[in-house]
């Protein structure tokens, strides 16, 4: 009898060994997943400071050489301290803010908006509320640019890119410099709804 439960004790260790390391594995791979998409972010923290550096809105945008360019987020979640990032930097002498946002926000002071969420509804309301703004609008969602938005990140061969609807951008009365352009992939809107 006692070389059998010496034989289940050895099983079970090596059972408990075998489950640890997938285990551990698992947490890996969703510790990796997390950090993958936490550096995403960081990088499209980044992009959006860049866009605003090369997008020009309207002379009476802005009330004075004080205001600030606001940058309107959908879902903060994900960005984490990526907003300290980009409420920390200077844009053309213009301190950047951060607001978040949602169907019932005021859309008044908001220069940058980017629709971060997977909900149609709310996005095609806001899109609703801001059409007579010259406001970039910037997503993460297939055909964005291409529906109803001006810029839209995609990933393409595991690397962050982003396309822009320039027409779009005429219609919002924004100027996106040759050079942002040029980086981005330009598309042609499904349907033109002229926002005047």
């Amino acid at each position: 009898m006692m070389p059998s439960t010496k034989f289940s004790f050895k099983i079970i260790y090596l059972i408990t060994i075998v489950l640890l390391t997938l285990l551990s594995g698992v947490t890996s791979a969703t510790s990796n997943a997390q950090s993958a998409k936490k550096t995403e972010y960081y990088l499209k923290a980044g992009f959006i400071i860049n866009f605003a550096r090369l997008v020009q809105w309207p002379e009476n945008t802005f009330q004075n050489d004080n205001s600030n360019i606001v940058i309107g987020i959908i879902d903060p979640a994900p960005f984490e301290n990526a907003l300290n990032l980009i409420s920390k930097k200077e844009v053309r002498g213009k301190k950047i803010s951060v607001k978040i946002c949602n169907a019932a926000t005021n859309y008044d002071d908001i220069n940058i908006l980017f629709l971060n969420t997977d909900n149609n509804k709310l996005r095609k309301q806001i899109i609703a509320l801001i059409k007579n703004k010259p406001i970039l609008t910037i997503g993460e969602s297939p055909s964005f640019a291409k529906d109803e938005g001006i810029i839209n990140f995609y990933k393409k061969n595991n690397k962050l890119r982003f396309e822009i609807n320039r027409i779009r951008a005429q219609y919002s009365n924004l100027k996106i410099s040759s050079r942002l352009l040029k980086l981005g992939k330009i598309i042609r809107p499904a349907n033109i709804i002229k926002r005047n």
